[in-house]
């Protein structure tokens, strides 16, 4: 049936956002499904959707976040308007996509396989004239039927384009000189309520801050996690005039300036001779309580995103001082070791966009600094079984993955193993970027990994029980 067709991409193809130059509607913003005022015909919706869309026509970027039967799905589509043909991977999947205006309209055409099947998607997007709504209207083809779908979305408040998670400017809050919220005081890393992405985040955090105007100063403390315990103290002028501080060997060149009620920190360094680009986005509750900061992460290994919350602290400071850790080497105690036999524990992953192995299981032989891991999974693509062979002291090696040479190199950042994998399949370049860490009793290992493709970008987390 129809449904079977396309059920599983479904999601990852609602993805074109309207936005428009000269005359067209622009579509920057963030955006979000209303499922009761949307019709998704014979084929199940998402549960919940937000689009955070960024156009300066004829370029177009999708970030995608749904909560869909199948799990969650985030990731990023890219698109022209000017009816140039793009591709990006859905699941397993190409999906080829062109977009043109028709009036004010933007129609996006989409050809697929799945399941040997060719599948065929015309999405018609308008834009309210208040600006407030947008609705899809979807046409669905197969060879095994066709069907409709009306899809509606209304736009945030505060609704400009983040890079790739909204970062919505927060409401004004405690007044320092000149209007501007102070953070001064103690605050304490909420690890609940942090996101830290493909980048593991420290057990716990205590950050000081003493802002003056335009001084300000951040004393951040921090302890376990791949960096392991950190002590650092960072100065800044919110005037926009660069300063240069020392961080894990490391000289880290920031600027910070206000927008508004939100504190803008951009932060660039050197990490092993590549450049890495980190922008913070602090902003304050209006109660004063809470101090969130959405950092995004650049370097030409990919991007990353994290969300990090500070709670505030009786007769304390405010901060969330931008610590470059999760890319600047820091000194670490003795390097955990992985041997061992390790079942991938599926309902606490998460796979993304990419449909996950039903079962897994990983025999790791690890004695520093070589390290080989024999796999055996069984997935939507059958039985696979192979080794890969590395070590842990930064050189290339090379293995025999799925046919195609993957080259790895593997090195520790304080307790945690980053191996980066450089690959080609289908003509296509990928770079998956794996952060390894092990639980305080062991019995635990957690894989974060973040792909990069010409098509798109995804993030994975695997989680392992030991046998």
């Amino acid at each position: 049936m129809l449904r079977r067709a396309v059920t599983a991409s479904f999601v990852l193809l609602t993805f074109t956002a309207l936005s428009f130059a000269q005359g067209k509607p622009n579509l920057s913003g963030t955006w979000k499904l209303n499922t009761s005022k949307s019709d998704f015909g014979v084929l199940p919706g998402p549960d919940s959707r937000t689009d955070v869309i960024e156009h300066a026509d004829p370029v177009l970027t999708d970030h995608v976040d749904a909560s869909t039967a199948q799990g969650p799905q985030k990731y990023t589509m890219n698109l022209t308007t000017d009816g140039k043909e793009a591709v990006n991977q859905l699941g397993p999947n190409q999906a080829k996509s062109t977009a043109t205006w028709d009036g004010s309209n933007l129609v996006v055409n989409t050809n697929l396989k799945y399941n040997d099947q060719d599948v065929v998607i015309k999405s018609v997007w308008t834009v309210s004239p208040d600006g407030k709504t947008l609705t899809q209207e979807v046409h669905l083809a197969s060879p095994m039927g066709e069907t409709d779908q009306k899809l509606v979305y209304e736009k945030q408040d505060a609704g400009a384009p983040a890079i790739a998670k909204a970062q919505a400017p927060m409401p004004p809050s405690t007044p320092a000189a000149g209007g501007k919220p102070n953070f001064s005081g103690t605050w304490k890393l909420n690890t609940a309520k942090s996101d830290f992405g493909p980048l593991p985040g420290p057990d716990s955090q205590t950050s000081i801050i003493e802002q003056n105007d335009p001084a300000l100063k951040v004393n951040s403390k921090s302890t376990g996690g791949p960096q392991g315990d950190q002590n650092i103290t960072l100065n800044f002028t919110t005037d926009g005039k660069e300063t240069v501080n020392s961080v894990g060997g490391n000289d880290v060149k920031s600027t910070a300036a206000w927008e508004g009620n939100n504190l803008i920190i951009n932060a660039k360094l050197k990490f092993q001779d590549q450049d890495v680009a980190i922008k913070y986005v602090w902003t304050l509750a209006p109660d004063g309580k809470t101090m969130t900061q959405d950092v995004h992460y650049t370097s030409p290994m990919g991007e990353a995103d994290q969300k990090v919350i500070f709670d505030k602290q009786d007769g304390g400071i405010a901060t969330t001082a931008p610590t470059p850790a999760p890319t600047a080497p820091m000194p670490s105690g003795a390097h955990p070791n992985f041997s061992g036999v390790w079942k991938l524990n599926t309902g606490k992953s998460d796979f993304g966009v990419m449909p996950g192995p039903d079962v897994r299981t990983d025999t790791i032989d690890h004695t520093d600094p070589t390290l080989k891991l024999s796999r055996k999974e069984n997935g939507p693509d059958g039985a696979r079984e192979y080794v890969l062979s590395m070590t842990t002291d930064g050189k290339e090696t090379v293995n025999s993955l799925g046919g195609a040479d993957a080259k790895i190199t593997a090195s520790w950042e304080g307790s945690g193993l980053v191996i980066s994998f450089k690959l080609k399949i289908q003509d296509q370049d990928i770079a998956i970027r794996q952060v390894a860490t092990l639980s305080p009793d062991g019995k635990t290992l957690t894989n974060k990994a973040h792909v990069s493709m010409s098509l798109g970008e995804m993030d994975q987390t695997e989680v392992y029980d030991r046998q």
